[in-house]
């Protein structure tokens, strides 16, 4: 093992990054329930690693710490959830891991950590690109609504000499596009605040583990989504006021679905801290693990969520925008000392 197999592990873990929401998109249970299921998926791959750490050199390990940094993926989670009912796998996947890089850059690194830039316009002009493609990425979702829009408005009855004729909007127009735009973008902000919010309090617990990052934190991290997971069926009472009953667990599709996303997910985390023990250097790990925004925006287009060859061109030309943004706020907003997990985790 070596260099390569960090890069190659890279790629893998940018393409289940860029994946694992996607069968959010297959379900119909709640997003809590999705996400409780999730944990386990996140759980086994976190248990998986264990044959491994003998091999890379490194002790086996357990962190308390992994209880609540698990609680926080859960909230976390259920925030990215929230954003793809709203936005679609492309937007989400594409905001979240912007909002955490800028938060990471900002809020941990130099408020945090006290670790400042190596340059100090490089470092602005980065984190301005970084946010000129979000805004693309917006723009491009608000472009393909509007020609879902324009469709809908074509299968609809037209008048008639006698009188108007009953307009209605078709079943099969996503609900996303009867949302005043407005509305939604508030919603996309606030779930992409929730998703921030607990992603840098996951971090920041695996940080106040002494001695325990990488890959030796995974598996206890997996202990704690373990607990989140189980901690639903409360969380059912305290809002219904009753135990869930076999009925308000889902279909069988709805579980495997649940346990495949967050094994996929997983697996993307496992495969950037590999990486980054491989000797990749964290903050290239960081720029090629973002390349799952293509991986999402390719999704997107699969599951016409950009429907025009118009959003489909900015939705593209905004991610690379992004990710140029990303490469440089890598290599000229300086990095952490202690070498820890540069994961979305």
């Amino acid at each position: 093992m070596g260099l390569g197999a960090g890069f190659a592990a890279l790629i893998v873990a940018a393409c289940c990054n860029g994946t694992f929401g996607v069968l959010h998109k297959q379900c119909r249970c709640s997003n809590e329930l999705f996400c409780a299921y999730f944990c386990l998926g996140g759980f086994l791959v976190s248990m998986l690693t264990l044959p491994f750490l003998p091999l890379l050199d490194k002790t086996i390990e357990f962190s308390p710490l992994g209880f609540p940094s698990g609680f926080s993926q859960f909230f976390a989670i259920n925030c990215v959830f929230f954003t793809i009912d709203l936005a679609g796998v492309a937007v989400s996947i594409t905001v979240f891991a912007g909002g955490i890089v800028l938060a990471s850059a900002t809020l941990e690194n130099i408020v945090i950590l006290g670790i400042m830039p190596t340059n100090d316009g490089l470092f602005v002009l980065a984190l301005c690109l970084i946010m000129v493609g979000l805004a693309g990425v917006f723009v491009s979702r608000r472009v393909s609504d509007l020609a879902q829009e324009a469709a809908a408005e074509l299968q609809q009855p037209q008048p008639t000499a006698i009188g108007d004729a009953i307009l209605t909007v078709p079943d099969d127009i996503p609900i996303t596009i009867r949302m005043s735009a407005g509305r939604r973008l508030l919603l996309i902000g606030l779930g992409t605040c929730g998703v921030t919010v607990g992603f840098i309090m996951i971090k920041l617990w695996e940080r106040l583990s002494d001695g325990v990052t990488g890959l030796r934190f995974t598996w206890s991290f997996g202990v704690g989504l373990l607990s989140s997971a189980l901690f639903v069926p409360f969380l059912f009472r305290a809002h219904y006021r009753r135990w869930p009953a076999k009925a308000d667990f889902g279909r069988s599709q709805d579980l495997l679905a649940g346990v495949a996303s967050g094994f996929i997910w997983g697996l993307g985390n496992a495969g950037i801290d590999l990486a980054i023990g491989q000797g990749v250097a964290l903050g290239t790990a960081n720029s090629i693990f973002q390349l799952s925004t293509i991986v999402a925006g390719l999704w997107g287009v699969y599951f016409k969520e950009l429907i025009s060859t118009k959003a489909i061109a900015i939705f593209f030309a905004a991610s690379t925008v992004f990710l140029a943004g990303i490469f440089l706020e890598a290599l000229y907003g300086g990095s952490p000392d202690d070498g820890g997990s540069g994961d979305s985790r």
